[in-house]
């Protein structure tokens, strides 16, 4: 591709064209000479063609993902009941039906359904915390839909609120099954 471009308007010119430009009608006593591998002067384009618009595009972005709001706020309300209420309800409804002469279960089986029912609990409170905290920075990037922000906190929260919890309670049993059995192996040695 040989030939100038004109300095005025940087369009291409044929080879061996007149003294001025047909596009934008200037005198052509400096021209430049085209370079094959090089984009015109002073012009930020993507196309080397002259009859182009020499635009750039927008940059290329997803669209936001849809808000999991109700799912966190879900997730934050069973992770409540699963902790709290469901091995509350299982042992009084037993108790109940003791008192009257039946059972629905035995005693392992009441604990493993009341132990199944705490895991439950922990497990979804766990899925709402880091759901909830995934989704608040996605909306905070722009990357998720902002429509529903208030039940993912609310979510976020129950479940930070009940891991919190039963770490709290796991860490308090665990403190004292130490200091029962340091006692224990003291009272030991103490009578020997």
């Amino acid at each position: 591709m040989s030939g100038s471009y004109c300095p005025k308007c940087s369009r291409l010119l044929a080879p061996g064209a007149e003294s001025s430009c047909p596009y934008c009608t200037s005198q052509q006593s400096n021209r430049v000479t085209a370079n094959p591998h090089q984009p015109p002067p002073n012009t930020p384009l993507l196309s080397h063609e002259p009859d182009l618009v020499h635009r750039r595009p927008p940059p290329f972005r997803l669209p936001p993902q849809p808000h999991r709001g109700r799912l966190v706020l879900l997730l934050g309300v069973s992770c409540i009941c699963f902790s709290f209420a469901a091995p509350t309800a299982t042992y009084m409804t037993d108790r109940i039906l003791q008192s009257q002469g039946s059972s629905l279960f035995g005693s392992d089986v009441l604990n493993d359904i009341i132990v199944v029912q705490l895991l439950a609990g922990i497990g979804t409170g766990i899925l709402a915390w880091v759901w909830g905290h995934n989704c608040a920075r996605l909306m905070a990037t722009g990357k998720m839909e902002t429509g529903d922000s208030g039940m993912t906190r609310v979510g976020k929260v129950m479940g930070q609120v009940v891991v919190l919890i039963w770490a709290a309670f796991l860490l308090t049993c665990a403190t004292l099954a130490i200091i029962s059995k340091l006692a224990f192996w003291n009272s030991l040695q103490k009578g020997n």
